[in-house]
């Protein structure tokens, strides 16, 4: 979409903006006809006209090809208002001066991204505008007047509220621009153990572990649900025996949430010259639905599985990083983030020392990990864990049929600290993937365990498949292994191989 300088929009209302603005007049002209009345009648009058302000909408034109490939629908042109906003093929702009419920100050109008079933009749009364995962609000007091949730699942969270701008062009998520002058990090000879490595993920070993996620259960349901007390300890049995199959040890980062014993698994391969920096390699193993079936094979069953693929390159061909490589799969995401919230709070408590899980001698399952002198124990006097980053996995097996190619969204804030690893991701795909995966990448992130990392300002990148918000059995027991495609999940495995090894600064 590009902007719409010179363009021509059409300027017909909507019906929500044409009711509101009926409903205005209606309500103006009730107000002159009143003589000194009761308080009562007062109340009732401001109750109608807070009604038609919650129906009012900002007014919206679309944008129409013409012939000779002009952008021109109706007969006012853009560089005549004041100000305009494009969301998708729609254009909204201030509403006239008579309309009393909206401002024509764009400071007052706000944006958000997120998936339409998150809004709630409460977050509707301020939406004035938008399209899809956008959404604009009018918010005349700033943006404490709207509390939106951010602690949240894909399609119940939002990222956070921003300023509308003049010119704003909103839509489906962009490709990724890579830089110019990019270099691979790495030494020769540690580039081609990079090259080694991501050959692991196939599609065959993909299918085969995914196909041993969805299976996991109790009493025989397969479910991974956060309740199900016998299901949750299934899955980290799980987990740690793969962790021990792989060569690793691993350990339990215990906690309780509504009264559900609950914890994350984690190994760690050890930094060998910076210790107390760390690239975490992130995937919730929790299922949804919380009753019944719940198999979550793309959500998020296929996450575990590249995680785990991560983990057996890294095991296999002894790979020595710089930094720490931690692999961490987190319970409770479907509950609001809460087992990568907890594991991100231990970590910024004081610094983490990996001890216990890279102490010599063969690789061994241990219980919780932060017990006195064991894994990541807290050295509260001592300064905080240092470089950061996470890289988190969530639904990464499904296709889109809207795409005519692989499509991957690399999510996260464009700041600083997150562009470096970005970079490193999108190269490592055009590397390994022989330009087969189209990257694109949402600056607005919400709605996965990556937020639990930025609220807290530290790194993390979500890696998702495109068009995540269309998969059709999104919390269902219809989640089945049978909507994954394993060619696509090996592919967004090899990227991410890639990317952790530049990461971590993996040495020959």
């Amino acid at each position: 979409l590009r902007p719409l300088a010179g363009l021509t929009i059409s300027t017909n209302p909507s019906p929500a903006a044409g009711r509101a603005l009926l409903g205005r007049a209606a309500g103006v002209r009730a107000f002159r006809r009143l003589r000194p009345v009761s308080m009562a009648a007062l109340l009732v009058l401001a109750a109608l006209l807070a009604a038609h302000a919650l129906a009012a909408q900002l007014p919206v034109g679309h944008i129409c090809p013409s012939a000779d490939g002009e952008d021109l629908c109706g007969s006012m042109r853009a560089e005549s208002l004041t100000w305009w906003a494009q969301v998708h093929d729609k254009v909204f702009y201030p509403p006239a001066a008579s309309m009393l419920e909206l401002s024509q100050d764009i400071a007052d109008y706000y944006h958000a991204v997120g998936h339409p079933s998150a809004l709630t009749d409460e977050i509707k009364a301020h939406r004035v505008g938008g399209g899809g995962h956008h959404h604009i609000f009018y918010l005349p007091e700033g943006p404490s007047m709207l509390k939106l949730p951010s602690a949240a699942g894909r399609r119940s969270g939002f990222s956070s509220l921003v300023q509308l701008q003049q010119g704003a062009v909103l839509g489906e998520w962009p490709a990724y621009n890579m830089k110019p002058g990019y270099e691979n990090p790495l030494s020769p000879e540690a580039q081609d153990l990079e090259r080694r490595a991501v050959l692991e993920p196939t599609p065959i070993r993909f299918k085969a572990l995914l196909e041993e996620v969805v299976r996991l259960g109790a009493d025989n349901v397969t479910t991974r649900s956060y309740n199900n007390s016998k299901a949750s300890k299934a899955a980290q049995e799980f987990l740690q025996d793969k962790f021990l199959e792989f060569g690793l040890s691993s350990c339990l980062d215990k906690f309780t949430f509504e009264g559900n014993e609950l914890a994350n698994v984690i190994a760690v391969v050890p930094g060998t010259t910076r210790p107390d920096e760390s690239l975490l390699m992130v995937a919730h193993y929790d299922s949804r639905p919380f009753s019944g079936p719940a198999p979550g094979a793309e959500d998020n069953g296929s996450g575990v599985a590249a995680m785990l693929l991560a983990a057996q390159a890294v095991a296999k061909h002894k790979l020595r990083p710089e930094r720490n490589i931690v692999f961490a799969a987190v319970a409770g995401e479907e509950k609001g983030l809460v087992g990568s919230e907890h594991l991100v709070e231990r970590l910024q408590s004081g610094n983490a020392e990996f001890r216990s899980l890279t102490e010599a001698g063969p690789p061994k399952k241990l219980g919780a990990c932060w017990t006195s002198g064991s894994f990541l124990e807290q050295r509260r006097r001592r300064r905080r864990v240092g470089y950061q980053t996470a890289l988190v996995f969530d639904e990464v097996g499904w296709v889109s049929p809207k795409r005519s190619s692989f499509s991957v969204n690399l999510e996260t804030q464009d700041a600083d600290k997150n562009l470096q690893a970005l970079e490193h991701l999108a190269h490592a795909n055009v590397d390994h993937n022989n330009g087969g995966m189209h990257v694109e990448h949402n600056s607005r992130p919400y709605g996965s365990d990556h937020q639990s990392f930025l609220t807290k300002n530290e790194s993390a990148i979500l890696i998702i498949n495109g068009n995540d918000g269309d998969y059709p059995h999104y919390h269902s027991s219809g989640d089945t292994i049978d909507n994954i495609n394993f060619e696509y999940g090996s592919q967004v495995t090899r990227m991410a191989i890639g990317g952790m090894m530049r990461i971590a600064s993996v040495r020959a």
